[in-house]
């Protein structure tokens, strides 16, 4: 009962001390009603959004036979075989960055996979809804298959 007592006046006491500070107050208060937007369903592609999944997806110049031609011809031979996968986004003016190795057989393959991919030229960029969009892509690269041809 005691405890009862004491929380009804404490109740009393923080309602009569709101309503005194809101009495005392003297600068309005002025609420502002949101503004109805001007523009509805704009699609806003934001500067730094990288696609996984778009329109058109990005083209090596040349097409794949030209990229499978720029891996042999830069590629570094070497004595283990096997396969590297790479990932890496292509920007809106076509450049290469973010190459990251996701699965190599070896440090030398994977270092090697890195230093070729970093001499790509530019590739014709990804578009998404009409436009350009930094676009992540992911590409096979064989050891294997360029360490046999290599060798004739």
């Amino acid at each position: 009962m005691k405890n009862l007592k004491i929380f009804i006046i404490l109740v009393a006491c923080n309602y009569a001390a709101q309503s005194f500070a809101q009495a005392k107050s003297e600068v309005p208060v002025i609420v502002e009603q949101p503004q109805k937007s001007v523009v509805k369903n704009l699609l806003y592609v934001a500067p730094n959004d990288i696609y996984d999944k778009v329109d058109k997806y990005p083209e090596y110049a040349g097409g794949h036979s030209a990229m499978e031609a720029f891996f042999k011809k830069n590629l570094k031979k070497g004595s283990k075989i096997g396969r590297v996968i790479a990932v890496f986004v292509i920007e809106r003016d076509g450049s290469v960055t973010n190459v990251d190795i996701v699965r190599s057989f070896s440090d030398s393959a994977k270092s090697e996979a890195l230093r070729v991919i970093k001499l790509m030229p530019k590739w014709k960029p990804g578009f998404n809804d009409g436009k350009i969009v930094r676009t992540r892509c992911a590409i096979p690269i064989s050891f294997q298959k360029l360490a046999k041809e290599s060798v004739n």
